[in-house]
């Protein structure tokens, strides 16, 4: 199990941090409604490409929008539909979005995130310097070389970029999140080992490494290559390979009360990601939802 997912399925009340309440998530969600409606609008409007990815995907195809106990939002971009987003992002309803990318300052993470203003939605792995709002998971589909050895080097240095960012960033968070663990040895030791190994990164700030592997995974330009890749999704590089037709091709599918982006074959993709059973409903046990040191939802609507 990854750290993210350790973390995901903490006992919070055991440990003091917010519980998630149905009511919670019903204003997330319509929030994440909001957001999509905007986000469709101004993407069709300045002809960029966009599609829901991970669970935000399985949500559109199982339940025809959120997955019920779902508290966050994710969606996948091309980089050069990225590239044209973050040039003109500042007009993406400004007094209630922002964008940050890896590299910015502060910014601790190598995939970028749109924040929501308003909503206050603190994760427990984060600095006393993080952003505190609601944001959205914005994960690039980049090229990828169809020549296999090229391909394995891209993979071996993509790796080493993502193990320095993300002990970089258990590092920077130790901290702060630490007292949040006391009944959680088995992630507090997780945490540790992933500190000691960002002692070996500490020549460099942790923004730095973000921005490095982020111009690294959108350093190969090839559009008529076989396959393509997701490097910073939840599988990592070997994990988030797909057939380009599957991720950079959409439809428009019911969700919720309106219509958004998935990829044309979402099945596929789910199948890859979740497993041939992707359509059945996990236990309670197995749902995963983030560990919050903050929340307030009463902001937007």
């Amino acid at each position: 199990m990854s750290l993210k997912s350790a973390i995901e399925m903490m006992d919070t009340a055991k440990e003091g941090l917010v519980t998630v309440t149905d009511e919670d998530i019903s204003r997330l969600h319509g929030i994440y409604l909001g957001f999509l409606k905007d986000l469709d609008s101004f993407c069709t409007a300045n002809q960029i490409s966009y599609a829901l990815g991970g669970g935000s995907m399985l949500g559109a195809i199982r339940h025809k929008g959120f997955i019920p106990w779902d508290d966050d939002l994710d969606i996948t971009m091309t980089r050069e539909d990225f590239d044209r987003f973050a040039k003109l992002s500042g007009s993406f309803v400004p007094d209630r979005y922002y964008l940050k990318k890896p590299g910015d300052k502060g910014y601790i993470f190598h995939w970028p995130k749109i924040y929501i203003k308003g909503v206050l939605f603190s994760e427990l792995l984060s600095t006393e310097d993080s952003p505190r709002d609601l944001f959205v998971d914005v994960f690039i589909v980049e090229d990828l070389t169809d020549n296999k050895l090229a391909r394995k080097v891209r993979g071996i240095i993509s790796s080493f970029y993502l193990l320095a960012c993300s002990c970089s960033r258990v590092r920077a968070c130790r901290s702060y999140c630490l007292p949040h663990m006391a009944n959680s040895p088995d992630v507090r030791k997780e945490i540790d080992k992933r500190a000691r190994i960002g002692l070996i990164f500490a020549c460099r700030k942790i923004e730095k490494w973000c921005s490095k592997a982020d111009r690294f995974f959108g350093s190969h330009k090839d559009p008529d290559s076989k396959d393509i890749v997701i490097p910073s999704g939840a599988r990592h590089f070997w994990g988030e390979i797909y057939p380009r037709e599957v991720l950079t091709l959409t439809r428009r599918v019911p969700f919720e009360d309106i219509t958004v982006n998935v990829p044309l074959y979402a099945e596929k993709y789910l199948e890859q990601r979740y497993g041939k059973n992707y359509m059945e409903i996990p236990p309670k046990t197995e749902r995963a939802k983030h560990a919050l040191l903050e929340l307030k939802t009463e902001g937007l609507n």
